[in-house]
């Protein structure tokens, strides 16, 4: 099957706080099935969308919040990150 995609992201500087600087970030992504099945369409699984929100210092670590659904998921979920990205 064919699949389109669309994705639109930003990310800002918000500030600098004991030396280290802050980003926020958003994005959000829908992905529509081309051609598909009725059985997929009846499912609701023909169409999917995701916003995330992150705020992300120039040191690695992150907070995030994610709403919606992607490719292959069941149902629409929320959730939440707290991590640190090493970049080589």
């Amino acid at each position: 099957y064919f699949r389109a995609r669309v994705e639109v992201a930003y990310r800002a500087p918000i500030g600098t706080f004991d030396g280290i600087d802050y980003y926020l970030g958003a994005s959000w992504r829908a992905y529509q099935e081309l051609g598909a099945s009725r059985a997929v369409r009846d499912a609701d699984a023909d169409q999917q969308s995701r916003f995330v929100v992150t705020l992300r210092s120039a040191t690695g670590l992150f907070a995030s919040y994610a709403s919606g659904r992607l490719p292959f998921d069941v149902t629409d979920r929320d959730s939440f990150e707290l991590g640190w990205t090493l970049n080589f």
